[in-house]
């Protein structure tokens, strides 16, 4: 698919089609457009079209994964939270809880985090927040 090559904007247009085709989209549709328009940098529009997942399918946890990482990219960390809250919620008991209570615990952190003053970061591997993934910081690679 246009989304596993990479051709993000590809993707968006073509799930901007057949969410406009089909009034009854299903919620991963909306889901995948939120995860798209998150790579291309588009925060707001991905929070928009994670909401619209959320309400086709609000027992499902994808949508409500989505809001919360464009919610913390907005650095709307409580929202986020509050996001990830919904999808454990939501989310049938697998391997996938662990990455969402790390998800979770990440925003809580940072909605303290934001009513503080800032401080340097710590050395060794940070959590990236929207992936699941830990990077490395000073840009090393894993």
């Amino acid at each position: 698919s246009s989304r596993r090559d990479g051709d993000l904007a590809a993707a968006v247009d073509l799930f901007g089609q057949a969410a406009a085709l089909l009034p009854e989209a299903s919620a991963e549709i909306f889901s995948d457009l939120a995860e798209c328009h998150l790579e291309l940098g588009d925060a707001e529009e991905s929070l928009r079209r994670a909401s619209e997942a959320v309400a086709l399918a609000p027992e499902g946890p994808r949508g409500h994964v989505r809001r919360g990482a464009a919610l913390e990219v907005l650095r709307r960390f409580e929202e986020a939270a509050e996001a990830y809250r919904q999808a454990l919620r939501g989310a049938p008991r697998t391997s996938f809880d662990a990455s969402l209570e790390l998800m979770l615990q990440h925003a809580l952190r940072e909605a303290g985090d934001a009513a503080a003053p800032p401080r340097a970061a710590a050395p060794g591997p940070q959590w990236s927040g929207l992936r699941g993934a830990f990077e490395p910081s000073g840009g090393a690679s894993l």
